[in-house]
């Protein structure tokens, strides 16, 4: 819930989820108007389907006649920060091959805490070993040579996006906390602590 209602009041109007993209390509649909559709339904999955149901022809008029070709670069180092590969292809190909755009469209699509904090030591451990993935086992790029350290910008563009993220669902906790309070308990708070409460919730909205 927290996280449709943080990203339903973000000022970028034309985020679109990319596992709702991945899950549209699972009942058949094509990936650039399953995109389209999200973006007009505002990320409800239900209405895209909808959309691509009963206006699938203005849909396709709609679209770009000249495809995203996807970076393989830039897929594989996502791929090193741990993210899905079909997530990782649609947030590249919504970013026109922008890989810290795409890092933010897949931070943003991460709807639990726990998967937020899983992406968030791999990363760390990534950090702290120069760039290099030593989680699993090693893997090769098509010339067949091990894959080169990630730059430390993406790392960091990850670490902070998680501990940003994660901070946001503290925050949803603590005030959805302070909410199950008694209407005279809540009347009892400090007008300090009231103010903190409401001035947490109103910055989770603003991110």
């Amino acid at each position: 819930m927290e996280r449709r209602l943080k990203r339903s009041n973000s000022k970028d109007c034309t985020w679109v989820n990319p596992r709702s993209v991945c899950s549209l390509n699972d009942m058949g649909f094509e990936s650039g108007l399953a995109t389209l559709a999200l973006q007009r339904a505002n990320n409800d999955i239900l209405k895209a389907v909808e959309l691509l149901q009963t206006e699938s022809d203005e849909l396709d008029g709609a679209l770009p006649r000249l495809p995203v070709t996807i970076d393989k670069t830039k897929l594989a180092q996502l791929l090193q920060l741990g993210f899905h590969e079909n997530d990782s292809r649609v947030a590249l190909e919504n970013a026109s091959n922008n890989i810290e755009e795409a890092i933010d469209s897949l931070m943003c699509a991460i709807d639990s805490e726990e998967e937020l904090t899983t992406i968030l030591k791999h990363v760390e451990r990534m950090a702290k070993t120069g760039g290099q993935n030593r989680d699993g086992p090693s893997t090769s790029t098509a010339s067949g040579q091990t894959e080169a350290a990630l730059p430390a910008p993406l790392i960091e563009a990850v670490i902070n996006h998680a501990r940003d993220e994660i901070e946001t669902y503290k925050a949803y906790e603590r005030f959805n906390s302070d909410l199950n309070m008694s209407d005279m308990e809540y009347l009892d708070l400090p007008l300090i602590k009231e103010e903190k409460i409401l001035t947490e919730y109103f910055n989770m909205l603003q991110q």
